[in-house]
C-alpha cells in the first residue's frame, strides 16, 4: 500500500487495540512509558492525539533517567519535548529503586553476557511501579511491539527469569491494581520505524552501550520467520498465551 494508506491503517489498527484493552476509559488515569526508543515515541504521538476524545482521562507522559550520559539523555528529553508532548515527568530510576548505581547493574550483567537488556527492563519496570504510586495512575502503558515482546518472552523462559552471576530473580509481578496495556502489538518494530519516518520524524540516535548481543540474535530471527512466513509472530503470541494458561 502507499505511505498514506499505510499510515491510516496504522492509526486504525492502534484505535481497534485500544478499544480492545480498554486503556482509555471514561476516566482513568494513565502513565505512558517514555524511554526514547521509536515505539514508545510512536506511542506517545498516538496517545496524545487520541486523549482528546477522552477529556476525563489523564495521561501522564514519564521518562526515566537510566544513564549517566547527561547529553544523550538530554537529547531525548529534548526530542520529546520538541515533537511530542511538553507534558513530560521525568524520574531517576535510582531514587525510584533506592539503588546507588543502576547502571553499573546492567554493566555487569552484560559483562557477564547474562541477558543485560532482560536484567535493564526488569528493573525498568519495576521502577515504573513505583512512579505509579507518586502519580496514583492505573495503567502503565508500554511502547512494546510484537518481535520485542515475544523475544523477551522466549528468552524469560529459557533463563527462568534468572540471573547467575547477579544472584538475583528478575521475574514480572505486577502489583495488586495495576494493569499493564501494550496497544502496539498489533505491529512489528519494522512497521512501527515505518509509521515513525512517514510522519516526518527522525529516528533518535541513541544506542545502548550494554545491548545484548543475544536478544538481538533472537530478534532478527523471529523477523526472518515473519518475513518468509507472514502470521508467524501472530501464532507464537497464541501459542504463549495458551501455555501461560496452562501453568
Amino acid at each position: 500500500m502507499c505511505l498514506d494508506c499505510f499510515s491510516r491503517s496504522f492509526e486504525r489498527r492502534f484505535e481497534e487495540a485500544l478499544k480492545k484493552e480498554g486503556v482509555l476509559r471514561p476516566v482513568g488515569r494513565v502513565l505512558v512509558a517514555l524511554s526514547g526508543s521509536v515505539s514508545s515515541l510512536v506511542l506517545s504521538l498516538l496517545l496524545e492525539r487520541a486523549e482528546r476524545d477522552f477529556p476525563y482521562v489523564k495521561l501522564f507522559f514519564v521518562h526515566l533517567r537510566r544513564w549517566r550520559d547527561g547529553a544523550e539523555e538530554e537529547n531525548i528529553v529534548s526530542f520529546i519535548r520538541k515533537h511530542l508532548t511538553s507534558e513530560l515527568e521525568i524520574f531517576p530510576i535510582e531514587s525510584l529503586l533506592e539503588i546507588p548505581k543502576f547502571e553499573k547493574l546492567v554493566g555487569d550483567a552484560f559483562a557477564s553476557c547474562e541477558l543485560s537488556c532482560i536484567v535493564c527492563k526488569s528493573l525498568t519496570r519495576r521502577a515504573l511501579f513505583r512512579a505509579t504510586k507518586k502519580l496514583d495512575t492505573q495503567y502503565i502503558v508500554l511502547g512494546e511491539t510484537l518481535d520485542e515482546y515475544l523475544t523477551d518472552k522466549m528468552i524469560k523462559l529459557w533463563s527462568l527469569g534468572q540471573s547467575e552471576s547477579l544472584d538475583a530473580s528478575f521475574r514480572e509481578r505486577t502489583p495488586r491494581g495495576i494493569r499493564i496495556s501494550r496497544p502496539l502489538l498489533f505491529a512489528t518494530t519494522k512497521e512501527v520505524e515505518c509509521y515513525f519516518e512517514v510522519k516526518g520524524l527522525s529516528e533518535s540516535k541513541f544506542v545502548c552501550p550494554y545491548r545484548d548481543r543475544g536478544r538481538y540474535r533472537v530478534l532478527r530471527a523471529l523477523n526472518t520467520l515473519e518475513e518468509r512466513s507472514p502470521g508467524m509472530l501472530f501464532s507464537f503470541r497464541r501459542a504463549l498465551i495458551a501455555y501461560n494458561n496452562e501453568i
